[in-house]
């Protein structure tokens, strides 16, 4: 069994979760990121639990230093949206000319095992098909971080590595952070009411890179990250659950994106997933009640101008 695993992106939404799966299984962690204030607090928990090594993926020297002595390599470096559709070229050098320069580097010092975090992203959003996705569905990517991930997966291919590809459905991060978090409500009214989502909590899919560390049968294999028949919803569930964690009531219908749904993944079958790194544990129920709690004492003064708030939120939409 590997004793010593580089985990790369490892401060941010999955890897936080990765590095605590893998030291209860006694893993060694070499966890590499981007040296900042946010990554330095995250590293700063888990004191001389884990090896930092501190470094930008994009520049090759950082991985002699990040390989040394590894076994496997868990790779979640990644630029996701809506940065990798505004910022293209950035996208493309985080993740794939990196991705390309990480396997050259293992090749060169003989470390053999990858386990890369892809994403439904490879098999685009549009949903004019009948679910549920499967590892083998068409690809035909329809932004560019889709693009990215799919080149990745060709490179990866093409290596002499021992990989396996966890391909990540619709995982957002659980907790809710006003300083210095990301709330873009907005970007909701783009999810029709009828769009399939397949949700799968972002412990769920660190629990399913850490076990396939250990996981011989997942070499050669796509496997598809979704939480399960308990976190498949519709477009207006899946809104309904994020205003509801927040203390807004539901929106109404008619103020989302009309037309065939088009959002990331679809429902997955994840039986191939689940029997080999058994990490469904979450349901979409558990998962939104775990925002609402961390939303705090903020929540009731959010329901409390909810007859403010609901209307001025849905005048914003474009699709009025």
């Amino acid at each position: 069994m590997s004793k010593r695993v580089l985990l790369t992106g490892a401060f941010g939404n999955i890897g936080t979760y990765t590095i605590n799966f893998l030291l209860e299984r006694g893993y060694e962690v070499v966890c590499l990121d981007r040296k900042l204030p946010a990554t330095q607090s995250v590293a700063a928990s888990f004191g001389e639990k884990i090896k930092a090594v501190w470094g930008d993926v994009t520049q090759p020297a950082v991985w002699e230093e990040a390989l040394a002595g590894v076994d496997t390599v868990i790779h979640l470096a990644a630029i996701i949206p809506p940065l990798s559709e505004t910022n293209p070229e950035l996208a493309t050098r985080v993740n794939v000319t990196a991705t390309e320069q990480l396997i050259a580097a293992m090749e060169q010092q003989g470390v053999k095992r990858l386990i890369f975090a892809s994403s439904v992203a490879v098999y685009g959003k549009l949903q004019d098909r009948q679910p549920p996705l499967t590892h083998d569905s068409p690809y035909r990517p329809d932004d560019h971080y889709g693009e990215t991930k799919l080149a990745c997966e060709k490179a990866i291919h093409a290596s002499s590595l021992d990989w396996s590809i966890l391909r990540i459905s619709v995982a957002p991060p659980v907790s809710v952070k006003f300083i210095g978090g990301s709330h873009d409500f907005e970007m909701i009214f783009d999810i029709a009411v009828n769009t399939r989502i397949e949700y799968v909590h972002p412990a769920d899919c660190a629990l399913a890179f850490a076990n396939a560390v250990a996981c011989d049968e997942a070499i050669g294999k796509h496997l598809l990250l979704g939480g399960g028949e308990s976190c498949q919803c519709s477009g207006k569930e899946f809104n309904d659950s994020i205003m509801g964690a927040y203390g807004i009531p539901p929106l109404p219908d008619d103020i989302f994106k009309k037309g065939t749904p088009a959002f990331y993944g679809d429902f997955l079958d994840t039986s191939e997933s689940q029997r080999l790194l058994q990490f469904q544990q979450h349901s979409l129920v558990e998962s939104f009640a775990q925002t609402r709690k961390s939303v705090g004492i903020v929540y009731y003064i959010i329901r409390a101008l909810g007859p403010i708030i609901r209307p001025l939120l849905a005048s914003r939409s474009p699709y009025r």
